[in-house]
């Protein structure tokens, strides 16, 4: 779905509804056949106790998605905010405790907590907030990379490669988007694809859009992307065509892309 949007995004109005619709018709598709055809209803398991436990099983994937978030929190905005996510998460946590407690009450009581519970989570989203606009987390450097088979993007260091005729693999990702995070481990980690990139002298170039960098937002500008991932191949030669590579990568797609630039 993520994919999906992307390229919708980029699109004109007539295709961009079209997407969208696919997705919210799909979304419904369930719903509207039960509507329809009532006896399918009876393919419908039994109401009872199950449907409690799966809803309280289905709190863990939410509680996966919050640590993985807290992750990027820390990519953003530094180690130091760490502690303000997780003391904003017991304070929205005492918040709900104290709105739910005080439920049954009657009188003054209840408007008073409901006004507390809400200032409780104003002011943990507020403090956050203002954490994200001051924090000053610096950006990979050269030494960080050193050991890795890639370097920082910059377009200083990309205007230079390709001024010397240098094939570039360019690489913009982000910590939270989960796609960049998985092509990189399953494709461009692999020892093939490195050894690929060595051999025919190709320099791998990362952006980090975590923080949506404007020059890099500029440059995905260029090839008509608004988000991340984006993967492009520069060939040997200061005025060969640009390749951009999907959105999901495999070894054998990155080594096919760097066969067919020769």
């Amino acid at each position: 779905m993520g994919a999906a949007i992307g390229y919708a995004l980029t699109q004109p109005p007539l295709p961009l509804l079209a997407v969208f619709s696919s997705l919210g018709l799909g979304l419904a598709l369930p719903y509207l056949l039960l509507s329809n055809w009532p006896l399918l209803q009876r393919c419908l398991p039994k109401p009872g106790l199950w449907m409690e436990r799966l809803k309280q099983f289905f709190a863990f994937p939410m509680y996966a998605t919050a640590v993985w978030l807290v992750w990027v929190l820390t990519q953003q905005a530094g180690p130091d905010s760490l502690i303000l996510a997780l003391g904003g998460m017991v304070i929205i946590a005492f918040a709900a405790w104290l709105f739910d407690s005080t439920r049954s009450t009657s009188g003054w009581k209840r408007p008073l907590t409901t006004v507390l519970a809400a200032s409780l989570v104003g002011a943990t989203l507020l403090v956050s907030y203002l954490n994200l606009q001051h924090s000053n987390v610096p950006s990979p450097s050269s030494d960080a990379s050193a050991a890795k088979h890639w370097e920082p993007y910059s377009a200083e260091r990309l205007q230079a490669l390709r001024a010397e005729g240098k094939p570039v693999f360019l690489n913009f990702t982000a910590a939270w988007c989960i796609t960049c995070l998985a092509n990189e481990r399953i494709a461009l980690s692999q020892q093939s694809v490195i050894d690929a990139f060595k051999q025919n002298n190709i320099t791998y170039l990362k952006g980090d859009w975590t923080n949506q960098d404007a020059a890099i937002t500029g440059k995905l500008a260029e090839f008509g992307r608004k988000g991340v991932p984006l993967y492009v191949l520069y060939p040997a030669g200061e005025n060969k065509v640009p390749i951009v590579l999907p959105q999901i990568l495999t070894p054998e797609i990155v080594l096919d892309h760097i066969r067919s630039s020769h």
